[in-house]
């Protein structure tokens, strides 16, 4: 991601090797491209919504019929 001054910013996560993107020869393949905010924040409150659960599962116990 690109700011008006020509700042890049870098982002990574952990992941396992077999997912990493790689190209024709193998090697790893690296990419620029801008950054969706909406996506991220979207997929990152459902994170949240799913640890939220699972703690309430877990603090709770399982849903009764």
């Amino acid at each position: 991601m690109t700011n008006a001054d020509g700042n890049g910013v870098e982002l990574y996560w952990d992941r396992p090797e077999q997912e990493w993107p790689r190209d024709r020869e193998g090697k790893l393949a690296m990419f620029t491209r801008p950054l969706d905010v909406r996506s991220l924040l979207a997929e990152a409150n459902g994170a949240k919504l799913l640890k939220t659960a699972q703690y309430d599962r877990e603090a709770v116990g399982p849903d009764k019929p």
